[in-house]
């Protein structure tokens, strides 16, 4: 597989990538960081499979940490919900 450097469809450096997220609503940064727990999960299980162990236990470890991040969000995006205009 050969790894992208730049994220497709997307114009952008990463650091304006950065901030165009920065500034999404909370519960669309809490679904980014659920699809990123899922990504990270899935290369997890796919290189245990393939006896690569020090890998697999790190990208858990990342995955583990992306869920963490999005309950974080969650709790900041259930605060902010009722002063969000409709």
């Amino acid at each position: 597989m050969k790894y992208p450097l730049s994220v497709n469809n997307f114009k952008g450096s990463l650091k304006n990538l950065a901030k165009e997220i920065s500034v999404m609503r909370y519960d669309k940064i809490v679904q980014l960081f659920s699809y990123l727990t899922k990504e990270f999960n899935n290369q997890s299980i796919s290189d245990a499979r393939k006896n690569r162990n020090k890998l697999a236990g790190m990208l858990k470890k990342i995955a583990e940490c992306q869920n963490i991040t999005a309950k974080e969000f969650k709790k900041i995006w259930e605060f902010c919900k009722p002063y969000m205009k409709k």
